[in-house]
């Protein structure tokens, strides 16, 4: 047995450099068909021998993503979720979870789809309770980034369930109108990915969620690359191959990069989403961005049309309205003093 365990070793390897192989051919090839080579022969190969690369970081780590231990999230700031991709699972994701809590992003979920090969419905099924729970843990939407079938699965969720607390979602290499690979195996989430397959066509070409996508145009899996393309972004990475998509540093600096535009666009535009009054009379607020604002109503109850809440079973009846403070008698407390106003609050 000792000595076939060298051989397994080159098995194993030739087989992954097979794999990975034949995807850039088949990407090759029809990229000469359809038109000509978008990229120079040399960049094929570069992405080829790093695809290889990531393939072989990811089998071997495979086992890790089962292990039932895994990074708290700090359920401070809004939360993320990282979804994976077609047979894959969460370790897959480690290397953009671990690069965003290197940039201060701890509030960060990363969750192994079941089932494993479809069908893509009933993986949305299962996603959609995780999401309810993480915006109901965090009194917060969710914003989603997703690698590959991911973003598919999530565009079903949101389809099934058109009000699910989702901020934004921001797809890693997703191929939103399916990939010639997708032939290559009758598993339901393949046929589910195929060009033109049926859930395709039930699926919201202009959903209420904002997507971008990050792709790349060597994406060997997703087949033509353009399929990634949706939502009202689309950035491009140079240079990758779809596992490169998780682990190298161009496309996490396009993920961080859609982060901070939605922070920066929840300090212009704070919106609250739940409320909770104290018998002190003031009001702890949660606002889209994750944040807790501890606000003081003591000097407005000097105000004529804020008096009636003077009465604690008035000042307790605090509800949310379209992002802002309401009372029943017809008070309301604009978001942008509830939050410039208020204290921050880690309670």
């Amino acid at each position: 047995m000792e000595r076939l365990a060298p051989y397994a070793i080159v098995v194993c390897l030739g087989a992954v450099f097979l794999v990975v192989l034949v995807s850039f051919i088949l990407y090759y090839h029809h990229d000469i068909v359809r038109r000509h080579p978008t990229q120079p022969l040399g960049h094929y190969v570069r992405a080829l021998i790093g695809e290889f690369g990531f393939s072989l970081a990811y089998l071997f780590s495979f086992p890790l993503g089962y292990l039932p231990s895994w990074p708290t999230p700090s359920h401070i700031g809004a939360p993320i979720l990282l979804v994976h991709g077609y047979l894959l699972n969460r370790i897959s994701l480690f290397a953009i979870f671990w690069r965003l809590r290197r940039h201060g992003y701890t509030n960060v979920y990363a969750t192994n789809l079941r089932p494993v090969l479809g069908p893509v419905e009933t993986i949305a099924n299962n996603l959609t309770s995780l999401v309810l729970r993480i915006a109901q843990e965090n009194h917060s939407k969710v914003t989603v980034i997703a690698h590959s079938m991911g973003g598919v699965v999530l565009r079903t969720a949101l389809q099934k369930s058109p009000r699910l607390p989702v901020a934004k979602v921001i797809t890693l290499g997703t191929p939103h109108h399916g990939t010639i690979m997708a032939g290559l195996s009758n598993s339901p989430a393949c046929c589910d990915m195929r060009v033109n397959s049926a859930l395709y066509a039930k699926l919201d070409r202009n959903p209420a969620v904002t997507f971008v996508s990050i792709y790349s145009l060597l994406d060997n899996i997703v087949i033509p690359a353009e399929s990634s393309c949706f939502g009202v972004r689309q950035v491009i990475v140079e240079g990758v191959g779809h596992f490169g998509l998780l682990y190298l540093p161009g496309p996490f600096a396009a993920i961080l990069k859609e982060l901070r535009t939605i922070a920066m666009n929840s300090m212009r535009n704070p919106r609250a989403i739940s409320v909770m009054a104290k018998k002190d009379f003031t009001l702890v607020v949660a606002f889209l961005s994750g944040e807790k604002r501890l606000f003081d109503m003591r000097p407005y109850l000097e105000l004529e049309i804020f008096r009636p809440l003077a009465n604690w079973s008035e000042f307790q009846r605090a509800t949310i309205e379209n992002g802002t403070v309401v009372w029943p008698g017809g008070q309301d407390v604009c978001p942008d003093t509830l939050y410039e106003e208020g204290k921050t609050f880690d309670g």
